[in-house]
């Protein structure tokens, strides 16, 4: 596929991110997906990584700690 990366929102109105990350895991292992929540609840991170994310952040976004997870996760891998 040529999805490498997805930011995930957690909390969708048709799916929630959880089941679209795993959805996306089941036909691309190699994607990475950054689950992202505006109202993280204790446990959310946690249930994000189950899901098969491989980083996660809260919002608002800031664009040196989205750039700082993105190279963790890529030099990683």
């Amino acid at each position: 596929s040529d999805i490498n990366l997805v930011l995930m929102d957690m909390k969708m109105p048709e799916m929630d991110g959880y089941s679209a990350t795993r959805m996306i895991k089941e036909f691309n292992r190699r994607a990475v997906v950054i689950g992202q929540s505006a109202f993280a609840l204790p446990g959310d991170k946690e249930k994000s990584f189950e899901a098969g994310c491989d980083g996660y952040l809260t919002k608002p976004l800031e664009k040196e700690q989205l750039f700082s997870t993105i190279r963790k996760i890529v030099n990683k891998n």
